[in-house]
């Protein structure tokens, strides 16, 4: 395979949780339960493929922010890339077409940048909010995470 083989859609979160449980949860079925929002018609699931083989799932949920609630904008949750395939772009690849996918059903500043600034700002990863700044420096920082 090579990487004009790499291709990404829209997929139902079903597809993604062998990919989610296996990277995140260390593969372990014990801690591994499925997001209780992944059916709801609101939330967003990504798929990237090389050839037929899923090797990066992204999923997006609503989520409001809290300056401007009116704002329709999601949070990006259970991003996963396979570890024989990281370092490659594809995670970059999915969050390009999912900020796109999103922007084109009326997110406003959906990007993934604002959803992982939002994320980050939850997590113990000090500074990497502050270095995501635009999504070309998020396709970047992807790459080098």
């Amino acid at each position: 395979m090579t990487d004009d083989d790499f291709h990404v859609e829209r997929v139902s979160a079903d597809q993604l949780h062998g990919l989610r449980r296996r990277i995140l949860r260390n593969d372990d079925p014990a801690i591994y339960r499925p997001d209780p929002r992944d059916g709801d018609e609101t939330s967003f699931h990504y798929g990237g493929f090389l050839g037929a083989r899923l090797v990066v799932s992204a999923s997006f949920f609503p989520s409001a922010p809290p300056m401007n609630p009116s704002l329709v904008t999601f949070q990006l949750r259970y991003m996963a890339t396979d570890f024989d395939v990281q370092g490659r772009g594809y995670g970059a690849r999915v969050l390009a077409f999912a900020e796109e996918d999103l922007r084109a059903l009326g997110a406003s500043n959906s990007g993934p940048t604002v959803a992982i600034r939002r994320w980050a700002s939850m997590n113990p990863w000090d500074g990497f909010a502050s270095r995501v700044r635009s999504t070309s420096v998020l396709r970047q920082c992807c790459r080098t995470l």
